[in-house]
């Protein structure tokens, strides 16, 4: 039973999205082995598979696969899109749940491509080696060296490909390696550069095969591959049939096949009385000398196919952050800037015609800083009918948004850091660039009669713009919501002064409107705090004295529970925003817990 609760638990929150990685999965096999079976099969392919054996259907199958990824890996990035699916009226909760998890389908198939990527490239060192050794003395053109011996670095840095490919390993293993986690949360800054050369990478990938080293026949009608006694004197990666009769014979039934080896039929004024049975390996061919070996073997180049799988998706990522661009041009203007503790930033923002719902984010440039450089931040506080300004709270902890503080606050030292070409601009007048907003997991909190917001650290921000959304609703006793769990951890006692007075607030709005029932609070101290720091929190906020936990963190089985079984019968939102740790916790417990139908549907988001 408890195996049972497990898995509807497990369906609930992560059945979709494994849904999707199946099928994914199922599609790159398919690709690759359709692809491999279609060059080693194909009789355009005999002579050049002659000469290359098993490497040429690997390094084909794995640039299928790349080609397939190259194409999926953009569409999670187009934000303008997702945004779009995920507020449209037949968008469903299973499937907006889906679109939270896009920032981890772009991983999957970056990592994929990296994989793909190191297979083709050793498949084609490989293909350039057996050029070298099995040259085709008789059908040069069919040849990817010069002559017998050649160098096999010489046959790739000489070739377009072969440059191309160079390039685009190069390319693509900076992102890589930038791309790590480690990499990412300590030096940002290096991780977004490195990926702006996704333009050089698609540029080379549409040119690496525009004049292709691999070479198909393609006067099948008038010669069929093999048909000719000197190719067979051939030296090849693979043993030759054993026995050639020469003499006028009757195929009486068709070859039989094992299971590695090819099989060719050559028989001289001879009919073939009923086609060859192929077996799961290997290639036969009846060639008959008399009539279809008219003329010699006519090579020409294998074509580029990469447009074909990467052009669509291309276009759609361009056209989306056009629009993205064209959206930015707004005039903004920086209203006020406070420091608060734990080197937190809160700016007060005014932009034109600005207008955002709970949960969002935006990106952020300051020209001042950099002018290509864009970072996603939650929107705080969101405009409304009285006011038009919004709010975003940063946490400086890298070099961007270190520089940042630095710029705004004016602390000493920003004059060092400045880049020269900003410094000449003195009429930025400390201006930012806004792009957004787009939605994001938290986004679905008011489709849920009972939510549980769960923040670590500076992960409260999409929490706060709801519950700012909450106090400055006139009609909140006409909102849908029975309950709000609102649940927040941090390390500092001082970091709950980000929102103190925002929770003192609405808590005595809801006593005024008779509902103090609506919300919960429960903020976690996860270190241990002096006494006379302590003192002095509940001093100014005697409202979150017995709501106060300190060192410790929560029980998540005890308190999911709890939450359950005060609400049976109900759907529960669950919204975590935190560190990863906390978000993969808190998912598994939403899909282990189970309690008198009470469903807990956790959306979540890390940073």
């Amino acid at each position: 039973m408890n195996m049972w609760r497990w898995l509807r638990g497990f369906l609930r929150n992560c059945g979709l999205r494994y849904s999707v990685v199946v099928l994914w999965i199922v599609l790159n096999a398919v690709v690759f082995t359709s692809t491999y079976r279609h060059w080693k099969y194909a009789p355009k392919y005999y002579y050049v598979h002659q000469i290359l054996g098993p490497t040429l259907c690997i390094s084909r199958g794995t640039a299928a696969v790349l080609n397939l990824n190259c194409g999926l890996v953009l569409l999670p990035m187009c934000r303008v899109l997702v945004s779009l699916m995920r507020f449209s009226r037949i968008s469903r909760r299973s499937f907006r749940m889906l679109l939270d998890h896009c920032k981890g389908f772009h991983m999957l198939c970056g990592l994929t491509i990296v994989l793909a990527s190191v297979i083709h490239f050793i498949g084609h060192l490989f293909n350039a080696a057996n050029f070298s050794i099995h040259f085709n003395p008789y059908y040069v053109d069919v040849n990817g060296a010069s002559y017998k011996g050649q160098d096999p670095l010489y046959i790739v840095a000489g070739s377009v490909p072969g440059i191309t490919g160079l390039v685009l390993m190069l390319v693509l293993c900076t992102m890589a390696t930038t791309s790590l986690y480690v990499v990412r949360t300590n030096n940002y800054d290096l991780f977004w550069y490195t990926h702006r050369f996704y333009l050089v990478f698609y540029f080379f990938l549409m040119v690496h095969a525009v004049r292709g080293v691999l070479k198909e026949q393609i006067n099948l009608s008038r010669h069929s591959p093999g048909c000719d006694k000197e190719n067979l004197n051939l030296s090849i990666p693979w043993p030759e049939p054993e026995h050639w009769d020469t003499q006028e014979t009757v195929c009486e039934e068709p070859p039989v096949f094992g299971t590695v080896g090819c099989s060719v039929c050559i028989l001289h004024n001879t009919v073939c009385e009923e086609p060859p049975v192929f077996g799961t390996v290997g290639c036969s061919v009846c060639i008959l000398h008399n009539t279809v070996c008219e003329e010699p073997p006519v090579f020409g180049t294998v074509g580029c196919s990469s447009w074909m799988w990467v052009g669509l998706p291309l276009l759609v990522y361009l056209v989306d952050l056009t629009y993205r661009r064209c959206k930015q041009g707004h005039c903004t203007r920086i209203l006020n800037v406070t420091e608060h503790p734990g080197d937190v930033l809160e700016i007060r923002v005014w932009k034109k015609g600005f207008k955002a719902k709970p949960g969002q984010f935006i990106l952020v440039q300051c020209p001042a800083i950099s002018s290509f450089e864009w970072h996603p931040f939650t929107v705080s506080m969101c405009p409304t009918s009285q006011c038009e300004s919004f709010t975003i709270h940063i946490h400086a902890v890298g070099d961007w948004s270190g520089r940042l503080q630095q710029y705004l606050t004016g602390s000493e030292g920003w004059k060092y850091v400045l880049p020269p070409l900003a410094s000449s601009k003195e009429d930025l007048d400390k201006r930012l660039v806004i792009e957004g907003p787009y939605g994001s997991p938290s986004g679905d909190i008011l489709k849920y009669r009972v939510n549980v917001l769960i923040a670590g650290g500076i992960g409260v921000t999409p929490f706060t713009a709801f519950l700012h959304h909450l106090y400055s609703n006139e009609k909140l006793h006409l909102q849908n919501i029975e309950r709000i769990y609102f649940i927040w951890m941090c390390k500092d006692l001082r970091s709950f002064k980000w929102f103190t007075q925002l929770l003192c607030r609405l808590y005595q709005k809801l006593w005024s409107l008779n509902r103090p029932d609506l919300l919960c609070i429960r903020l976690h101290v996860t270190a241990p705090v002096p006494g006379s720091q302590l003192k002095m929190f509940v001093k100014q906020y005697p409202l979150l004295e017995k709501r106060l936990y300190i060192g410790r963190r929560p029980d998540w089985p005890l308190t999911l529970m709890e939450i359950c079984s005060s609400h049976k019968g109900t759907d529960i939102g669950v919204f975590c925003c935190g560190p990863k740790g906390l978000a993969t916790n808190v998912e598994e417990e939403c899909s282990r817990i189970w309690h008198k139908n009470a469903n807990l549907f956790c959306h979540h988001e890390s940073f």
